[in-house]
């Protein structure tokens, strides 16, 4: 790389705008700009959250979103704000059209976490551990209109130790970064009129890695693998407080999933086949790969609980001989496919969750319980003939579970004195697509809703159809995103169980729900049932709750352009 010409100018402050998220190395190298007395004209972020820290530092903040086609124009009107000279594009996923590019006088630079042009693209740390590389490093680039293919203007390596994580490595990476940046934007104060001396990149060299690039069966490591392969894997999905877009390692056993996060190798090789337990320990447990042995020390459910060895033994009733299966062939390659399909869907759910408050019915509308009710209880109802009728004669268009799913929203509305109704969702038809798969994937998703008080019930339905579509085309998300994502992790777990449910079904049968209470809604409409525990809620409250439901219903057929504010449950 050509050496920075010194022309004997005094430092200019420079003027800037910086887009991008995290603290490290984002918001450091924005406090580096800041410290040493430059212009931030402003902070673009796709995680809102950093809106707080943004308007501490009096920074003016937009927040963007990778899936709304208007960021562009958002990101346009915000930049044209100010004249600026450079760009800083700094832990970001949001790919910059030309147009954007073009804005600052200077030029845009962005940070990139390997030597390019070697691992260009995403979540490049992974596959730096994955394919064993023993150096690995950071570069600072102007950007071009090709992701990742801009001029160099620094670069920094660091070494990949042979116990390396995603974790250390991105700390390495951000750390490097600040660090570089710092030195980084005194050069470019230090220049008068000129450019920076850059390098470019040898295309012929370059490798890409794609967002939607990820390991097979997701994540499911073989047991026929290498104690060495095993081990590295593990660690190249280890990201810790980092946000984790890859996946976490893990096993199968009895249909369910299993996140593997700690193995130490063992220089003793058994002889057993590769999954058998060769040794129960008392913080571990020693089992045979196609190489030598590993301990397994650190075990955590799907959903990001950690699961305690001896509990993991209980509960599977594992013993020295037993032998882990890998995943069959064929649902693997089911899991592939549908893991890719789910992840890119995923920021719409992340979003969904993180702004999560599930809607219960308070024990103000519970009385008379009965604690020695069964543990689950299933009543059967309907919606009254003249409804029926009504409903058949002057709308026919409108779907009759569609109507049934409105009148109970109204009904929570009402009674909770609530706008804001978020519930537990499942359709059976989505569910189907994920057979075998119910221990991978949500089987109960957020269904949002935003009452006005202004809003008809033809504006609800309206609503309540849009909704029930967003979900069927957001399908589900990965069970294991609250432990790969530090914002769900680090809240309580409980939140994210629904006190209510509503599941649309194929059929009234075999009916069944962890939920307090559950809405089942079978497509047809007429009919409906409740499930509910014994002890939460009783007969006389599910009875209570239907008939209201049925006076609701036929205020609404009594005027279907009326307010919702005016109904009486």
């Amino acid at each position: 790389m050509a050496e920075l010409q010194n022309n004997d100018y005094h430092p200019q402050p420079l003027s800037c705008f910086v887009i991008g998220a995290s603290i490290l190395p984002c918001l450091k190298c924005v406090q580096s700009l800041l410290d040493r007395g430059h212009k931030v004209h402003g902070f673009i972020s796709l995680d809102s959250t950093l809106a707080k820290w943004s308007s501490e530092q009096n920074l003016p903040f937009l927040a963007i979103n990778n899936e709304c086609s208007s960021s562009d124009d958002d990101i346009i009107d915000f930049l044209s704000q100010h004249p600026f000279d450079y760009l800083f594009s700094i832990e970001n996923y949001y790919i910059l059209s030309e147009e954007i590019l073009k804005l600052p006088r200077k030029g845009a630079i962005n940070y990139h976490n390997s030597l390019l042009p070697k691992y260009a693209g995403c979540e490049v740390e992974y596959w730096a551990i994955v394919n064993r590389e023993e150096i690995h490093g950071i570069t600072w680039h102007f950007m071009s209109g090709r992701v990742d293919t801009g001029d160099i203007i620094k670069q920094v390596s660091c070494t990949v130790s042979p116990t390396e994580t995603a974790y250390s490595l991105n700390q390495k990476c951000d750390w490097a970064a600040v660090e570089s940046f710092r030195q980084l934007i005194d050069e470019l104060a230090e220049l008068s009129g000129d450019r920076i001396s850059t390098t470019k990149q040898n295309l012929q060299e370059r490798t890409y890695y794609y967002f939607s690039k990820r390991p097979p069966m997701g994540c499911v490591f073989s047991w026929h693998l290498s104690a060495e392969d095993i081990d590295t894997f593990i660690r190249a999905l280890t990201y810790i407080s980092y946000k984790n877009y890859v996946g976490t390692p893990k096993i199968v056993i009895e249909n369910e999933f299993i996140i593997v996060s700690q193995v130490c190798l063992l220089n003793l090789k058994s002889g057993h086949p590769p999954g058998t337990i060769v040794k129960i320990q008392s913080h571990s447990l020693q089992i045979a790969t196609k190489t030598n042995d590993i301990l397994l020390s650190k075990v955590f459910t799907i959903d990001g609980e950690i699961l305690p060895l001896s509990e993991f033994i209980s509960k599977f009733s594992l013993f020295a001989g037993y032998q882990f299966s890998d995943l069959d062939a064929t649902l693997g390659d089911r899991l592939t496919k549908s893991y890719k399909q789910a992840l890119k869907q995923e920021d719409f759910w992340l979003t969904r969750l993180t702004q999560l408050q599930p809607t219960a019915l308070t024990q103000n509308n519970v009385s008379n319980l009965d604690k020695n009710f069964p543990e689950y209880v299933v009543t059967h109802s309907s919606l009254p003939d003249e409804v029926l009728n009504v409903l058949e004669n002057q709308y026919p268009q409108e779907n009759l579970s569609d109507f049934l799913l409105s009148i109970f929203i109204i009904y929570v509305h009402i009674h909770q004195k609530i706008f804001d109704i978020e519930l537990g969702y499942r359709d059976e038809k989505i569910q189907q697509e994920f057979q075998q798969l119910a221990g991978f994937f949500a089987s109960h998703v957020p269904f949002c809703l935003k009452i006005d008080s202004q809003m008809t019930f033809r504006n609800l339905i309206m609503h309540v159809q849009k909704e029930v579509q967003t979900i069927r085309e957001g399908k589900t998300y990965c069970r294991d995103i609250f432990f790969r994502y530090p914002k769900l992790g680090d809240r309580c777990q409980e939140k994210y169980q629904f006190p209510l449910i509503v599941e649309r079904v194929q059929k009234l049968e075999n009916l069944k729900s962890n939920a307090d209470m559950t809405l089942f809604v079978p497509e047809s409409g007429d009919s409906y049932a409740w499930g509910y525990v014994g002890g939460v809620f009783n007969l006389e409250v599910e009875e209570k709750i239907s008939d209201r439901l049925n006076t609701i219903a036929r205020q609404v057929l009594q005027n279907w352009d009326g307010e919702i504010s005016k109904i009486i449950g």
